[in-house]
């Protein structure tokens, strides 16, 4: 009898400190949920005919103006620049190289494109350049970056970073899907490119990257397919060191937990179709200037603008710190000496380990931290603190890493 007693002590108190946690999490979670992010205002119109240009477009400010670079539809294609204000031709020229990007350094403006190789899956082995001062006098294209072995190279986006240039890529090879990996120089007029290594999403779909540089950041806009059916929307994350990114993620959950999911930058709006990509921005006059297109990812597209009242670095430190933040590796987790599909040692609990990977559980959010422990047993690491669950149940939250596993053989899993 004194041990039924006792078991129905446990079980009230257990249920008392869950209750009390869970609510704990579930006013955090509504704090975290109010905060707001960056207000984009979408400029109404259409800037450039999607049936006479292709998706691609950057704006960039070279002499104090505001201008476009933008690659025509056709079968001689022509990179076309445009003043903004009033929107006028000021250069055309020959240019067979496809998803253009352009950046402005130190006075000069830089145009990137992928040479086209023929087969199905398109893009090119190789990454081209020509520059200018004026917009009159333009280089030779000349080849900066060389795909590896197998590769096929599309997107491209290059930020200056004191010393280096840095090129962001979108890649698809043998086995890989569409993801986004890094290249660097030190010279580029007189040195190619060079991969860095690191990748951004190895485990899903990611493409179309815009990468920008400041103070010490590197912030990659790209572009995600999410659900079904399937909407197109553009996320970013940061990095420092082009192997380890943070991405933006909310409190916001259906029950009220905490649990995270990714927030995009930017979605489909009412007549932008499944489709919000290739986003490009620049700052201009204390405003944040974004390019963007929409469509239905096969055989319509136009390019919009967006804008924030802001600067450049306020819309992106802004961005980040209105929600909390997950990675996708090292700070809180240390990658064990053999490192498998992103897993990740939890350094409190030596057998732990904790990988991205939401498909485990089809009822989280898109971006939650989960590892499966047991059979039936989910964990996460937040903010923090530490969450697990027996499939279908609620989250419980555990004080610190070191009460995990007791926890665990507290509650009989």
């Amino acid at each position: 009898m004194k041990r039924v007693l006792n078991i129905l002590l446990i079980a009230c108190f257990i249920s008392l400190i869950h209750g009390c946690a869970v609510q704990d999490a579930a006013q955090k979670a509504s704090q975290k949920a109010t905060r707001k992010f960056p207000e984009i205002e979408r400029v109404d119109g259409i800037l450039f005919d999607g049936t006479k240009f292709r998706i691609e477009a950057s704006p960039f400010v070279l002499g104090g103006k505001l201008y476009y670079a933008i690659r025509t539809e056709s079968k001689k294609p022509e990179l076309v620049i445009y003043e903004s204000q009033p929107k006028t031709e000021i250069a055309r020229l020959p240019f067979d190289y496809e998803y253009i990007s352009a950046t402005v350094n130190n006075g000069r403006l830089y145009v990137f494109g992928t040479l086209h190789q023929p087969g199905p899956i398109g893009g090119g082995t190789a990454v081209y350049m020509t520059t200018t001062e004026d917009l009159k006098q333009w280089t030779t294209p000349a080849e900066v970056f060389s795909a590896p072995p197998h590769i096929r190279i599309f997107n491209t986006s290059v930020a200056f970073a004191k010393s280096k240039a840095v090129m962001a890529y979108e890649t698809i090879g043998p086995s890989i899907g569409f993801t986004i990996r890094f290249s660097t120089t030190d010279q580029l007029v007189r040195k190619k490119f060079s991969p860095t290594g690191g990748t951004l999403h190895p485990e899903r779909y990611a493409a179309a990257p815009t990468i920008k540089y400041s103070n010490g950041i590197f912030y990659v806009l790209y572009l995600r397919a999410i659900g079904s059916p399937t909407v197109f929307k553009t996320y970013v994350a940061r990095t420092t060191d082009l192997v380890n990114f943070t991405l933006i993620s909310s409190a916001e959950s259906s029950d009220g937990t905490g649990i995270s999911r990714q927030l995009p930058l930017l979605e489909p709006a009412p007549r932008e179709g499944i489709n919000t990509s290739d986003v490009d921005l620049v700052e201009y006059e204390g405003e944040t200037v974004m390019l963007y297109a929409d469509g239905n990812q096969g055989n319509w597209h136009d390019v919009r603008m967006a804008k924030f009242s802001g600067s450049l670095d306020r819309f992106m430190i802004q961005h980040f710190d209105a929600g909390s933040e997950f990675q996708l590796g090292n700070s809180q987790f240390r990658p064990t000496t053999q490192q498998v599909d992103r897993i990740f040692k939890f350094l409190e609990v030596g057998a732990s380990y904790f990988f991205d990977a939401p498909v485990e559980i089809s009822s989280a959010p898109d971006g939650t931290v989960v590892r499966k422990y047991k059979s039936g047993v989910i964990a996460k690491y937040e903010a923090g603190r530490l969450f697990y669950r027996a499939e279908g149940q609620e989250w419980l939250p555990i004080g610190s890493a070191s009460d995990f596993l007791p926890a665990l053989e507290e509650n009989g899993f």
